[in-house]
């Protein structure tokens, strides 16, 4: 941008391609506020700005996180009858989005005639930031049907924030969520998502062990190329909420033995759980003193709960 800016700086009678240009490099690449400024200087000598104009400046402003400056902007576009144009559109999406204004960039999606997945994306990603998981579920199924979703931002949202994006698959599934679960694994196996960060392998084998999928669970846990303490803490708790205690046992010693690793109070959960649904009530209560003795660690309101369960069962 120095250079470019020094040649713009340089030409006498700028038109409106160069006013256009600037403002759009500063909107990608900072200074964000030197698009506005550029975009004060155009309207000196009465450029009339267009919608390549508008577009950049709802970028910057949506870099900056300035809502009041962005709606300025969006005002003097309405005024300007430019709102109907695909970019601008995006831009007031993204605007909103970035805001944390979900209401104004739904409000905006609606009246997009044909959505395509960039504003898809920005939908998604700003409901379940912002917490509205289901709604970002559902928008998440419906570009599916419009043949976007293998272009969903799932794959670089996953890149960047682990297993973050993989927080929309839905705990409480039927046939539907468990496809989409299902799609999700296969995408994240042949983006290699699956293969280099352990958080996204996780998240796929605590989505099956919900379902109750436990054959695919266990494929996937066996296949994983990297576990860790926590992938082991969903195979066994989902084994021993499934009916599968005693495997989900076998798991627990093979993780403390063969692989050496120091299980934590969710382990522990995950292990009395298998201990009451297997019913091996005297070892549940063997590996419980175990876990204070051997682990040091302290009992937590979860695993208190489960040792509940014991001492009624006992009784």
């Amino acid at each position: 941008m120095p250079y470019a800016t020094l040649v713009f700086r340089q030409s006498p009678n700028p038109n409106i391609f160069f006013f256009n240009s600037m403002i759009k490099g500063y909107s990608l690449r900072g200074p964000f506020h030197e698009s506005i400024t550029t975009f004060s200087k155009m309207k000196k000598p009465s450029i009339r700005p267009d919608e390549f104009t508008f577009a950049p400046l709802l970028k910057a402003r949506s870099n900056l996180r300035d809502l009041n400056l962005g709606l300025e902007v969006y005002k003097e576009l309405l005024v300007l009858g430019l709102k109907r144009y695909g970019a601008i559109r995006i831009g007031a999406v993204e605007l909103f989005v970035n805001c944390g204004r979900m209401v104004y960039a739904n409000k905006v999606f609606d009246e997009v005639p044909q959505r395509d997945v960039i504003v898809y994306n920005l939908m998604i990603r700003g409901f379940c930031k912002f917490g509205d998981v289901e709604s970002g579920l559902g928008l998440f199924r419906r570009p599916k049907e419009c043949c976007f979703l293998e272009h969903y931002d799932f794959v670089s949202r996953a890149k960047q924030e682990g297993r973050g994006c993989f927080k929309t698959l839905p705990r409480n599934v039927g046939p539907r969520e468990l496809d989409i679960g299902m799609w999700a694994h296969s995408y994240a196996e042949s983006s290699g998502l699956y293969r280099d960060f352990v958080q996204v392998g996780n998240a796929i084998l605590d989505f099956y062990c919900k379902c109750g999928e436990l054959d695919i669970a266990l494929e996937n846990f066996n296949n994983m190329p990297i576990k860790n303490v926590l992938s082991w803490n969903s195979m066994i708790l989902g084994l021993g909420l499934n009916g599968k205690g005693d495997h989900g046992l076998e798991l627990f010693e093979e993780m403390t033995g063969r692989y050496c690793l120091s299980p934590n109070d969710s382990t522990f959960v995950g292990v009395l759980a298998c201990c009451i649904h297997g019913g091996r009530l005297q070892r549940g209560w063997d590996i419980f003193a175990s876990m204070v003795t051997d682990y040091r660690l302290k009992p937590k309101l979860a695993t208190d709960v489960w040792l509940i369960f014991l001492a009624v069962v006992v009784v």
